[in-house]
């Protein structure tokens, strides 16, 4: 008997919306019986279902507000929770942090949060295809051979003085949107940015030493000093870019690269 009444409880406590209806009619048949035997004279159908329109429709609006208050409180809660967890493994650079770290940016992204603050994370090697950043800070962040193919990295800042500029040597970015991006002295070196974007990006004095850039959309992005060496830039689209060199810096672009 009491393992029934504890799985009873248990059951009525999974949901406020289950509790809320199950109180409802047990409200209903409390009343139904009040008057059928208390007070049998006076009893009325009529009366008993006018009272029980006003129990559904209460069980439905307060039902509702009841769910959409969960639902909103619930969601809160993780995003708070996933952000502490990010926030309790910034600057430790192991292995298993990244897993981590990657773990917790999924579930953001999963309940629709982009911003992320990623500021001297370890996400070496981290698998984080598809993953949505736009707007996200990720100064002094370490993405070393991290995987990150089709992700949205628009309006990302990679750079800052005080912290330091992201690392994303051997990085595969392929078709990753980096429009409007900040990667000023970002290092981009043997990266793979096939079919990439990076239109109105900052890339001034980036280095994409030996970089796959095939396809690459540069249109109107600042190419200013990039370091471009050994760099395959076969396809790629500059119409409108900023190309001064300087500090050494030198391009060696393919014969098919479109300037126009």
């Amino acid at each position: 008997m009491k393992k029934l009444l504890i799985q009873f409880i248990n059951l009525l406590t999974r949901s406020s919306t289950l509790f809320f209806f199950m109180a409802a009619t047990l409200a209903f048949f409390g009343l139904w019986f009040v008057n059928i035997y208390l007070d049998p004279k006076e009893f009325n159908w009529h009366d008993v279902i006018v009272e029980s329109h006003g129990v559904f429709f209460d069980l439905i609006v307060f039902g509702f507000l009841i769910s959409i208050y969960e639902a909103l409180k619930k969601k809160t809660e993780n995003i708070k929770r996933f952000q502490e967890e990010i926030e309790d493994f910034r600057g430790w650079h192991q292995p298993e942090v990244a897993y981590r770290i990657a773990g917790a940016i999924k579930r953001l992204n999963a309940l629709n949060v982009r911003n992320i603050n990623l500021t001297n994370c370890y996400l070496n090697n981290a698998r984080l295809q598809d993953i949505k950043l736009k707007g996200a800070q990720l100064h002094s962040t370490l993405l070393e051979g991290a995987f990150l193919p089709n992700s949205d990295l628009r309006e990302v800042d990679f750079t800052n003085a005080k912290l330091g500029n992201a690392q994303l040597q051997h990085a595969k970015l392929q078709r990753a949107n980096f429009q409007g991006a900040q990667l000023e002295y970002t290092d981009l070196t043997s990266a793979n940015l096939t079919n990439a974007i990076f239109r109105h990006a900052n890339l001034r004095n980036a280095k994409l030493v030996y970089s796959h850039l095939q396809n690459v959309d540069f249109k109107h992005a600042n190419l200013e000093g990039v370091d471009l060496r050994g760099s395959d830039m076969t396809g790629a689209l500059l119409e409108g870019a900023k190309l001064a060199m300087w500090n050494g810096a030198h391009f060696k672009v393919s014969q098919n690269a479109l300037f126009c």
